[in-house]
């Protein structure tokens, strides 16, 4: 996966294309990139909901691994409330 997205359509492009009602008011990034917000659509209770969250895996590198360290904490953090 790439540790960077572009976007080119508004918060309520996404949700039309996604089937989100109501279109929340979210700003939407220009680029995403890994530790920074980016947008998500999720879908609870039936329905759909767009919202921001930090975009990130856990991290795991070599040398944690030959320092028998864990890996550090999921990033993904919510940054908006779902409407």
């Amino acid at each position: 996966m790439s540790k960077r997205h572009a976007f080119a359509s508004t918060a309520a492009e996404v949700a039309s294309h996604f089937g989100v009602e109501p279109v929340p008011s979210i700003e939407m990034p220009v680029e995403t990139v890994e530790g920074l917000p980016g947008p998500v659509v999720f879908e609870s209770g039936g329905k759909r909901h767009l919202r921001t969250m930090i975009w990130g895996f856990p991290r795991f590198t070599r040398a944690m691994h030959t320092r028998s360290e864990e890996p550090r904490d999921c990033t993904w953090r919510k940054t908006s409330a779902a409407r």
